[in-house]
């Protein structure tokens, strides 16, 4: 989907909440859409649709927005902490405005906070952030209950077989 075709669906509060948070931080607007869109065009020709589902490919896409949103924040900032706050500050309200069940929101911001640590992860390091996020979906662990995911602390999670 077009980021036009996302922000022209989101309801009135979104937008107005969305708007405030872009006013007070202006500079973080085009990386944002930066990151937001590369996430879309590498998930769609890797993963097909089947990101919008609750597999593996959709816990790849959460790390992976995040890790692009704190690349591309970094960029702006040279700040590893500014770049993981507003990372966390977008999925945590992409996800409060999302209509997901307890379990499948869970996972979402589990796999949020993975790719927010892999990003930290590949800066200290000096690490290819790429290939840390693909060892991390080949280890990624199937859970059924929220309980499960609080179990896999460094992994990232996904419901459907």
């Amino acid at each position: 989907m077009k980021f036009l075709g996302i922000i022209l669906k989101l309801k009135f509060r979104e937008f107005i909440t969305l708007t405030g948070i872009f006013i007070l931080s202006p500079l973080y607007l085009l990386p944002t859409i930066r990151a937001t869109k590369n996430t879309l065009k590498n998930c769609n020709v890797r993963c097909g649709d089947t990101h919008h589902s609750n597999d593996r490919t959709n816990a790849y896409r959460h790390a992976l927005w995040n890790l692009l949103l704190c690349e591309e924040i970094f960029r702006v900032t040279a700040s590893v902490e500014k770049s993981i706050n507003w990372a966390h500050k977008i999925t945590d309200l992409h996800e409060e405005l999302s209509p997901n069940e307890a379990l499948e929101k869970a996972m979402d911001l589990h796999n949020n906070r993975i790719g927010r640590e892999l990003f930290r992860e590949s800066i200290t390091e000096k690490i290819n952030s790429t290939r840390l996020l693909d060892q991390k979906m080949g280890e990624a662990v199937r859970v059924r209950t929220i309980e499960d995911i609080g179990k896999a602390e460094k992994e990232l999670v996904y419901i459907d077989p």
